[in-house]
């Protein structure tokens, strides 16, 4: 094959093929291409302007040369690199076929672009194809102009162009359908070059134009390799949409149509979750988890944001499930601020908190929610700032604002009277606590155990708060008060079975005791009979004399997985 320029072809300039300089295809720096020097090409850099920045990275500089143009790509974003580089990685990666396929579907994108640009076509090769890893469009091609290019240039330029380009382009500049140009680079991804590395270029230009492509036969063994071996049957599909473009007859060839149908088909087969789960279902959650998280933020295809927390949760890796619901919170996807709450609250009551983790939380859930938090949300942070990270001011100015519904109510008029009786506020305690006692016994709410169990700890709290009346306001009445209080709170929780609510009021019943008597106060009498009655009619008067109830019972926390267990998606939004 002659594979100089016929004589008067493009007025007898030399040929210089198209050329990458400045060692890019080894550093991944700034792209610069030199392309023949003919009046088409001219004209055609200039329609370069008008291909969509989306798709193509477009020359911002071209200098003239008596044999070529130099183009001069402009900085482009950080982390991009030409897919030269960055495909011996992604061709052993777990995700692997899910780039792979992104990268066909853009590259069917682009040649339509080109077309309708009134561009015969542009040239493609992994140097030319930019990629950007974790972007939701990873892919931008740079362009570079095919008209006017003959088989001396062809054979002059980067021998990576040979192999992706149909023979019919190379002959005559035609595209007749972008389906070769797709597969072609599906071929070199899973199998290698399509053509030869150890021939001439003389040689590969013969076999470029013949369509004699190599590699087909490690084509099946590439893409099993990339993929779990249960999905053997999408594996062979992924291998006859390849096969069935690369023809070199463009009469033989699948269409570009037909091929983004397949496409389509296997994007919606081979989507990241379905290739995680498949991969922790064989044993490979290291396989599942590298996927996940390097598909993060990938489109569609690579959101599956609960699969990776769930994974790095039972892995133990709190902070890391943290980050995937946090992406999957910005994301705005339905179940992510539930994921969120939860993953949280999980961090937060462990036996080791990971506080540093929850309070970084937190600040993004308030600084996404603000005031317009819905009410089951403002009580699942404030019971996390209360009892996992000590913040209870915090907690108390979260639950300022009344509730609307009766059961959020009860439970927020709870949280405070707690905390305003652990503070000395034994007024401010005690009017939570008859006001969510009224709202109980006005609705079905307080019928149920779970709402037995608050009448018994606001009446417990109340008791609390009495006690502690005696010394603030110098009142040893109070401790009258206190027995009728704990007494109900005991007789609730031995109804609904609240074991550790029960051995509170036990403590307290005995504690006012033996406090009237050291004091000798004028209650002492009436207390004293009033209590050990009570506890004899329970059978637990010897019980409470137990040494484990001896000193100053604490003012105990409720059971918070029982009043707040993670709220479901709904009751986050406020519905």
């Amino acid at each position: 094959m002659d594979t100089q320029t016929p004589a008067g072809a493009a007025g007898g300039r030399p040929s210089t093929g198209i050329r990458f300089t400045r060692g890019e295809a080894e550093t991944g720096g700034r792209l610069r291409v030199s392309v023949p020097a003919a009046p088409s090409t001219g004209r055609a850099v200039e329609r370069l302007r008008a291909l969509p920045p989306d798709l193509f990275l477009v020359p911002g500089a071209v200098e003239e040369h008596a044999s070529h143009l130099e183009l001069g790509f402009p900085a482009e974003p950080e982390g991009t690199v030409p897919l030269a580089l960055a495909l011996p990685g992604l061709r052993g990666s777990p995700e692997s076929v899910v780039v792979a396929l992104s990268l066909a579907r853009f590259l069917l994108e682009a040649s339509q672009a080109a077309q309708e640009a009134v561009l015969p076509f542009v040239v493609c090769g992994p140097t030319l194809v930019r990629y950007t890893p974790r972007a939701a469009k990873p892919w931008r091609l740079a362009a570079v102009p095919g008209r006017g290019l003959t088989l001396g240039d062809w054979a002059r330029s980067e021998q990576e162009l040979l192999g992706w380009m149909a023979p019919e382009v190379l002959l005559s500049g035609e595209v007749r359908d972008a389906a070769y140009l797709a597969g072609a680079a599906l071929l070199h991804w899973f199998s290698g070059d399509g053509l030869p590395a150890g021939v001439t270029g003389r040689e590969r230009l013969h076999r470029a134009v013949r369509g004699r492509v190599e590699g087909t036969g490690r084509l099946a063994e590439g893409i099993v390799a990339a993929l779990p071996t249960s999905l053997s049957e999408e594996a062979g599909q992924l291998e006859r949409l390849i096969r069935e473009v690369l023809p070199p007859a463009p009469s033989r060839r699948n269409t570009a149509a037909v091929m983004e149908a397949r496409l389509t088909q296997l994007e919606q087969a081979l989507p990241a979750r379905r290739l995680a789960t498949r991969w922790e279902y064989e044993g490979r959650r290291d396989l599942a988890l590298a996927l996940l998280e390097r598909l993060s933020g990938f489109g569609p295809a690579g959101t599956a944001f609960d699969l990776e927390a769930r994974l790095r949760e039972e892995g133990g890796d709190l902070r890391g499930a943290l980050a995937a619901w946090r992406r999957s919170f910005e994301a705005g996807e339905e179940e992510a601020l539930r994921g969120l709450v939860g993953v949280l609250r999980r961090a937060a009551f462990q036996p080791l908190p990971e506080r540093a983790l929850v309070a970084e939380g937190l600040a993004v859930l308030d600084a996404r929610r603000g005031e317009e938090a819905a009410e089951a949300l403002r009580l699942s942070l404030a019971d996390i700032e209360a009892r996992a990270l000590g913040e209870k001011d915090r907690a108390a100015a979260r639950l300022q604002a009344p509730h609307q519904r009766p059961w959020n109510e009860a439970r927020r008029l709870l949280l405070l009277a707690r905390l305003l009786a652990e503070r000395g506020d034994c007024v401010g305690a005690s009017k939570r606590v008859q006001a969510g006692l009224r709202i109980l016994e006005s609705g079905p709410d307080g019928q149920h155990p779970l709402g037995r169990y608050v009448r018994a700890y606001l009446l417990l709290v109340d008791g609390v708060a009495n006690f502690g009346a005696i010394g603030t306001l110098n009142e040893p009445r109070y401790l009258a008060e206190c027995y009728p209080l704990f007494a109900g709170a005991l007789t609730e929780a031995l109804e609904i079975g609240a074991k550790a609510l029960a051995e509170a009021a036990v403590h307290w019943l005995g504690f006012i005791v033996r406090y009237a008597q050291q004091l000798a106060l004028p209650v002492t009498g009436t207390v004293k009979l009033g209590v050990e009655a009570f506890l004899q009619s329970r059978d637990l008067l010897e019980y409470a004399r137990s040494p484990r109830f001896a000193g100053m019972p604490p003012l105990p926390w409720y059971d918070g997985d029982a009043l707040f267990p993670e709220p479901s998606s709904p009751e986050l939004r406020g519905q």
